[in-house]
């Protein structure tokens, strides 16, 4: 069965409503209707999500006009949870970077009473981040483990249970990925939002470059710290991630900057960097190191905003090598406060925009 969130909006006529009151449904309600009409099964009447609402529901509570239910489908919201907390929300720059980058989706398949949707993805050429909501089949429970308990897998060591991200011309494409789950309003129900992002190999998948993806999975399983895995469930999920939009990106006047590395002897030389808000790319070429156990790679980076502070923090990086160097931020970037990247002593201004 496929359930596409979109067509849950046939149910709700728009309302005129004061964003300052409460919406005509309680959350609960919203969460209800809208988990009824996709599964045909009824769903608990008193739960109160905290997770973010998926698309259909966000838009039910609003039942605003459109430009606001097109803000609320928009791929930064649905991220907002996973990049922000409290202490630090998102700013609307943030957000509108995010919508930029990212594709709300929603067709959700299911098979052996499971069910993942794909909610929505963030990607630039080199990496993405895609939210997914599970659904295990009914009396599974999904609860939150604890490091020593272990961690959910979207994988087995099986090679019939690994991901398979492919091109729409059935191409396999390379990557390496991480799995984060979201905080869980509910651990004792069979329900877990996940975000997985997928970092290309140097010469690998191009996530936004103009093709569909068709990203497989075979079902969900807990890994031990021992690296045992104990199925949850299994099944087939083809999911269709569309073709990501191709958001904002700078190109850095990078030719001829070079940086040694004293204590190896080896020489990078810049060929091309890329600013996105979602991570920075230096592509470059190397000279053998003093010591064959060593592989060159790109060096220190660092973007600088205009309030001077650096973004070092990083939620995860592709492997720097082969001349391809990928670093992910924290949280989405707005292009228009950064002031420049530093690399191997140079300030390496951002083009005129």
């Amino acid at each position: 069965m496929k359930g596409d969130w979109f067509d849950l909006l046939e149910d709700y006529r728009p309302q005129p409503l004061d964003l300052d009151e409460e919406t005509p449904y309680s959350s609960s309600r919203i969460r209800e209707m809208t988990m009824k009409r996709m599964t045909n099964k009824k769903t608990k009447p008193h739960r109160l999500p905290v997770r973010l609402l998926t698309a259909a529901a966000v838009a039910a509570a609003l039942t605003v006009s459109a430009l606001a239910v097109s803000r609320v489908l928009g791929a930064g919201e649905m991220f907002r949870d996973y990049f922000a907390d409290d202490a630090q929300p998102l700013t609307s720059a943030q957000l509108e970077a995010a919508d930029q980058m990212g594709t709300a989706l929603g067709t959700g398949v299911t098979s052996n009473g499971a069910t993942i949707t794909p909610v929505a993805i963030l990607a630039d050429r080199q990496f993405c981040y895609l939210r997914l909501h599970i659904q295990a089949p009914e009396g599974v429970v999904l609860p939150d483990y604890t490091e020593e308990e272990g961690c959910y897998q979207l994988f087995s060591p099986e090679q019939e249970h690994f991901l398979s991200l492919t091109a729409a011309d059935g191409a396999r494409l390379d990557y390496t990925s991480s799995l984060d789950v979201l905080p869980d309003d509910d651990p004792t129900d069979n329900e877990k939002d996940l975000v997985l992002w997928l970092a290309s190999h140097p010469d690998g998948t191009v996530f936004s470059g103009g093709q569909p993806l068709m990203l497989t999975l075979h079902g969900l399983w807990l890994q031990t710290p021992d690296k045992d895995y104990t199925s949850i469930f299994e099944g087939d999920f083809p999911l269709n991630l569309g073709t990501p939009d191709q958001g904002p990106s700078l190109e850095l006047d990078v030719a001829g900057l070079t940086w040694t590395d004293e204590t190896y002897g080896f020489t990078i030389t810049l060929e091309e960097m890329t600013l996105t808000p979602l991570s920075l790319t230096a592509r470059y070429t190397a000279t053998q190191p003093n010591d064959p156990r060593v592989e060159p790679g790109a060096g220190p980076l660092e973007v600088v905003l205009k309030d001077g502070r650096a973004v070092t923090a990083l939620k995860g990086s592709a492997p720097d090598g082969n001349g391809c160097a990928v670093q992910v931020f924290d949280a989405p970037l707005d292009l228009e406060q950064v002031a420049c990247v530093r690399w191997g002593g140079y300030q390496i201004q951002l083009p005129v925009r």
